[in-house]
């Protein structure tokens, strides 16, 4: 039964970690396009 609780809590600790990892990324890419279209609007 202990073994099964530490299973659980590794799977929930991957999969949050994952999910964070996954919204650092959007962030940064919403970013990075924010910045090419700022860029793209100076050229103009």
């Amino acid at each position: 039964m202990k073994k099964f609780k530490m299973l659980c809590v590794v799977i929930m600790m991957v999969y949050y970690g994952t999910l964070s990892v996954t919204n650092v990324y959007a962030n940064e890419a919403e970013k990075t396009q924010v910045k090419s279209q700022q860029l793209s609007e100076i050229q103009k």
